[in-house]
């Protein structure tokens, strides 16, 4: 009799383990969702925050942006109030109002950079030059110097493996 009663508790209980693993697996599903959404919410944030402050180590020259702004569900980067300076890191080297990049993320899945709408908003660029020498030489000794060593082969294959494609029918550039 002992032994029916015990067992009839442990039915009993049964259904409180499996209401409480429900419980903890829907709280943990939950904490998941919420965690990638705040990462998706902030990660243009940190980047802008993350460039502004380390562009001269990234680039070669100080870097400015405003505001990132970036949509998953359409794949639209938009990066508001771009400022990139002179090496004496006062003067404006190139300067934007907005760049907007729209993507077609499948065709990453086929190693392709579809870039289905590109625009530039009021660019500005200043080019100088001073006999032979323009005011974006040292960008390209900052960017050959480290990428490159002198009797080494390059393979430009290497250095993209995938395929850029933008349609210029989806190319604007708009001076206000």
């Amino acid at each position: 009799m002992n032994s029916k009663i015990e067992h009839q508790t442990e039915i009993a209980k049964t259904p409180k383990k499996f209401v409480f693993l429900k419980r903890f697996l829907l709280m943990i599903f939950v904490l998941f969702i919420l965690l990638v959404s705040s990462v998706l919410i902030f990660a243009p944030r940190v980047a802008k925050n993350y460039i502004n402050k380390n562009g001269k180590e990234l680039t070669g020259r100080k870097v400015h942006i405003d505001e990132i702004k970036l949509n998953y569900f359409t794949s639209t980067l938009q990066v508001i109030g771009f400022q990139f300076f002179e090496y004496d890191d006062s003067t404006l080297f190139v300067d934007l109002d907005t760049l907007m990049v729209n993507l077609k993320p499948l065709k990453l899945l086929q190693d392709e950079i579809y870039i289905e709408q590109f625009q530039l908003i009021n660019p500005k660029v200043n080019v100088i030059q001073n006999d032979t020498v323009f005011n974006f030489t040292d960008l390209l000794e900052f960017y050959t110097s480290d990428s490159t060593v002198a009797g080494e082969p390059v393979d430009s294959a290497a250095g993209m493996p995938y395929i850029l494609v933008i349609p210029t029918s989806q190319l604007t550039i708009q001076s206000i």
